[in-house]
């Protein structure tokens, strides 16, 4: 297929070793974000979804399940570093900041010159790494609250270090692919989804399977890992806009040679460097700015702050039940289903 070449000529460009302190990388491609399958993966929204219930049911539960992956409005989350150097944790501290122009959260770095590491005992709401090699390397991000079950809830491979990294050719990463990946994973870390993955993009039947493969196989990925990172994912109305924003931050950049209708196609989407007009507008639906006094997500919880977070646990709770009785799932699912759902909420 017409693809084919392309992809021969792509694959020139990512054989450069993975960066590590002087070494270099290849930057010609952008970097594809890994938090479909990575090594927190996407919460599994599908395991608390009775596939028996009709379309509709399964929506209202799915939207339940979604929303109690968000931090609470007001919300002060500890940001900690597992590595890197002092530069480079001022870049990723400032890049990352922008979000809360538009989110009703504040990413709190510690000191401002030389943000904090993390102390290890898994108290801080976000952990950072740049993992180059492993089963953890790459770009990803826990979804939302998720991010707290882990000592290393977020990866930004080879940003680690002083200077952006470099090609076989010399040419330096810029500065806006930087910031860029940045700005994808913490808008990840506040719980957002794929926009390419959104049930409102279309694009499912336009992928070339092969195509989606080869893409996969250019970054290191398996079929099924490239297929999950494709999937479109559930209709939920809390989560997607009422049109896919092919502007987004949070959408892939999807070359024409992926779809059947190559460069005609409506799926085909540049590389997105901004945090889209769509996107600060949701996110500050997501997280609206309130007179409510801000909780710190991460210190020592005192006995009201406690039980604030267990009021809000139990109405997730008794609104999962609810959406499940109204599916017509059956008693005794209902009841398993609903214990399960809790104790992930306890979790977190």
């Amino acid at each position: 297929m017409r693809y084919h070449a392309r992809l021969a000529a792509a694959a020139l460009f990512l054989t450069a070793p993975a960066a590590a302190s002087g070494q270099q990388v290849s930057i010609d491609l952008d970097q594809p974000c890994m938090a479909a399958f990575g090594p927190l993966g996407y919460p599994q929204m599908n395991r608390f979804v009775p596939s028996e219930s009709p379309a509709a049911a399964r929506a209202k539960v799915r939207g339940v399940v979604a929303r109690s992956l968000l931090w609470r409005p007001g919300e002060t989350l500890k940001v900690c570093f597992r590595s890197g150097t002092q530069k480079a944790r001022v870049r990723v501290a400032q890049l990352a900041s922008e979000w809360m122009k538009y989110a009703n959260l504040i990413l709190d770095f510690g000191d401002v010159v030389n943000p904090r590491m993390c102390e290890g005992n898994n108290h801080e709401s976000i952990k950072i790494d740049f993992m180059n090699s492993g089963p953890k390397s790459g770009f990803w991000s826990a979804i939302g609250t998720t991010s707290r079950k882990s000592d290393h809830s977020l990866n930004l491979s080879f940003l680690g270090e002083d200077e952006l990294p470099r090609d076989r050719a010399g040419r330096q990463m810029p500065q806006a692919e930087a910031r860029r990946l940045v700005l994808h994973e913490f808008g990840h870390a506040l719980g957002l989804f794929h926009e390419h993955q959104s049930p409102k993009a279309g694009c499912a039947a336009e992928y070339y399977e092969e195509a989606v493969f080869a893409f996969g196989a250019l970054r290191g990925w398996g079929p099924e890992q490239s297929i999950q990172n494709f999937r479109q994912i559930a209709d939920i109305p809390e989560f997607n806009a009422t049109e896919v924003d092919r502007k987004s931050i949070m959408h892939y950049s999807l070359p024409p040679w992926l779809f059947k209708g190559g460069e005609k196609s409506s799926c085909v989407v540049p590389t997105n460097f901004e945090i889209s007009d769509r996107d600060k507008e949701f996110i500050s639906k997501v997280y609206p700015k309130t007179p409510d006094p801000q909780v710190v997500a991460t210190a020592p919880m005192s006995s009201t702050t406690r039980a604030s977070k267990a009021s809000a646990q139990a109405k997730f709770v008794d609104e999962y039940r609810r959406a499940l009785q109204e599916a017509g799932v059956e008693q005794g699912k209902i009841d398993g289903l609903t214990k399960e759902f809790s104790a992930s909420l306890t979790a977190r």
